[in-house]
């Protein structure tokens, strides 16, 4: 069965950190990382599996904050390949721009997006740690529509909580929590 992961891309500059064993999540991945999914992805991921990754990356216009968004993006991409390696994985990378813009106009826009990288009884999953505070809102109704529509099935949704410094607002711990209760809440 295919696994389809939507990943919030940030717009700034995160610290990698350590989750093992942290939060309601228990894993044996014991390193810092800076996309908790990878986390998931390490352990559920087995040999010749299809994996595609939905990296929704926010367009400011903003050159800064747009190359960093680039470069948070390839950081989520080298640190999967460095997971999986040797799992003989088929991994496609889709890059699903949209503007950094909360206008009715652009959440259709993105949702409509996001609904055509879905695929018929799927697994899904999604990282809602980072990026713009209506995404994980938008995950939950394309979730809640690939679950009606296209018969796929819900596998996890993770967020990444992290503890900063109070002078530096530098991160230092982390924790994993998966999070699809709340969505199945809903249900």
């Amino acid at each position: 069965m295919e696994k389809i992961v939507f990943v919030d891309i940030p717009m700034y500059k995160k610290e990698p950190l350590n989750y093992f064993n942290t939060g309601n999540v228990h894993s044996s991945l014991d390193r810092e990382i800076l996309y908790p999914i990878n986390v998931i992805l390490s352990e559920i991921v087995e040999k010749n599996d299809r994996l595609k990754v939905v990296l929704l990356k926010s367009v400011t216009g903003r050159e800064e904050l747009d190359n960093q968004t680039k470069m948070n993006a390839r950081i989520f991409e080298d640190e999967l390949d460095a997971i999986l390696r040797g799992k003989n994985v088929c991994v496609d990378y889709v890059h699903l721009m949209s503007n950094f813009d909360e206008s009715k106009e652009n959440h259709e826009i993105r949702f409509r997006n996001m609904l055509s990288h879905l695929e018929e009884n799927c697994e899904l999953y999604a990282d809602i740690t980072f990026g713009p505070k209506l995404i994980p809102m938008m995950i939950f109704c394309v979730f809640n529509f690939a679950e009606r529509f296209f018969n796929c099935h819900i596998r996890g949704i993770v967020y990444g909580k992290a503890l900063h410094d109070v002078k530096t607002n530098k991160a230092h711990s982390g924790e994993l929590y998966d999070v699809s209760p709340l969505y199945h809440l809903n249900n």
